[in-house]
């Protein structure tokens, strides 16, 4: 999917086409003139809060600019008519909204299009939406995909910097929703809607979060929708935007962008989230990398890149806090332990100075566990290990598993 950027291309293509462009409206663009590629005159478009609300037919002076693509498709971004917020908010700041989602837009094409997926888009800017953004397919009589709509909400009458990176971020995400309805994600899920977000807008969130990562200034948190806010106590399965964490981690372990991609495509096989959650589990992308993204989690080292790192908010809190036997001999052996399907638990003991321990694990467990003490580089923990050392010790369990797993350990003081 890609859009002619230059804005010195389209006068030219005017001219070519013999298609005049529609006027100005006052305090838009003065860049990039509005261009009408042969169709109609007027198209359908989304003006109020949701999707189920009155449209109205936007006509070419509500349109910024209109082109098509190298796939033969179409991206146009309009501003819808008469609409009071947006007229109200004066000039100046109308321009300066539509050309903030105008770069956005093109750097969201620009990251997409060498998918080579085609789709149209008709992307429009609305006062009113009680969401930052939204993407919703429009298909024909045979029921495939005939356009995606986007609507962002217009960021306001003054300029916020925290405004302006959330719509900037949804511009791009909502983009993204189009790439997989073009990939035919849309509805192939019979499961609930939670079960189906994990990585249809945990994958959304972490392309935003590539082009407009999120820095400690940035005061955007709080509504469970962004990485940062990724919580280890619900199943990966079970989250939503927050999600992207995960495909955070993938992209700093080495999964390119591209391969993410087209791990989220194959999600359009799955009819259930039955099958869905038992490809998981054999999916050597998610079963290779699930404890290394445990470990990376405690240590609260996930990046959007190598100069901006995603600040957790919500550490991974012990299930469990004892001091280990005091007596040379002195044995403990935790009770069985059950992690939870896509999650991981963390055990934390106290080791008394100057002595050494030798740690099992018992032959039902199923999960996946390491260990480390004072804070140390995890070791993956076999059937038998030595625990030396001054500090905490913790032991980390990951499970890959829809149904969960077991894990039991002990240690007994050997010196």
């Amino acid at each position: 999917m890609v859009v002619v950027l230059s804005p010195s291309f389209l006068p030219l293509v005017a001219l070519a086409t013999g298609v005049v462009a529609a006027p100005i409206r006052e305090g838009f663009s003065e860049v990039l003139s509005s261009l009408l590629f042969p169709r109609a005159d007027s198209f359908e478009c989304p003006v109020f809060k949701n999707w189920s609300g009155a449209r109205e037919r936007c006509s070419g002076d509500a349109i910024i600019w209109n082109n098509k693509t190298t796939a033969g498709k179409h991206v146009t971004y309009y501003v819808t008519p008469n609409d009071k917020t947006i007229v109200g908010s004066g000039a100046a700041r109308r321009k300066a909204a539509v050309e903030m989602v105008e770069g956005a837009l093109n750097k969201g094409l620009a990251y997409y299009e060498k998918w080579g997926i085609g789709v149209n888009v008709y992307l429009g800017m609305v006062g009113e939406l009680n969401a930052w953004g939204s993407a919703n397919p429009s298909t024909d009589s045979r029921g495939n995909l005939d356009h995606c709509d986007v609507i962002i909400r217009y960021p306001g009458a003054k300029e916020d910097p925290v405004v302006t990176l959330r719509t900037m971020k949804s511009t791009v995400h909502e983009l993204y929703h189009c790439v997989q309805y073009a990939q035919n994600l849309n509805g192939r899920n019979s499961g609930s809607s939670a079960q189906r977000d994990w990585w249809m807008e945990g994958s959304a969130r972490f392309f935003d979060g590539v082009m407009y990562p999120i820095t400690k200034k940035d005061n955007i948190l709080g509504r469970g929708q962004f990485p940062e806010e990724y919580d280890p106590k619900i199943s990966l399965v079970d989250q939503s935007y927050e999600a992207a964490l995960f495909y955070h981690y993938l992209h700093n372990a080495g999964t390119t962008p591209d391969q993410i991609n087209d791990w989220v495509a194959t999600k359009a096989g799955r009819n259930t989230v039955g099958e869905d959650l038992a490809d998981l589990e054999k999916t050597p992308l998610f079963v290779d990398n699930w404890h290394g993204f445990a470990e990376a989690y405690v240590n609260n080292k996930v990046n959007y890149t190598t100069e901006i790192p995603i600040n957790i908010v919500t550490p991974l809190s012990p299930i469990e806090t004892r001091p280990l036997a005091e007596d040379v001999g002195g044995k403990y052996t935790t009770t069985s332990r059950r992690t939870g399907g896509f999650r991981f638990i963390l055990g934390r003991y106290t080791l008394p100075a100057r002595t050494r321990y030798s740690g099992s694990v018992a032959s039902g467990t199923t999960a996946t566990c390491s260990w480390r003490v004072a804070r140390g580089e995890w070791q993956p923990v076999s059937a038998n290990f030595d625990v030396t050392g001054a500090g905490p010790v913790e032991v980390l369990c990951s499970c890959t598993k829809a149904t969960g797993c077991s894990s039991q350990f002990g240690f007994e003081r050997t010196a």
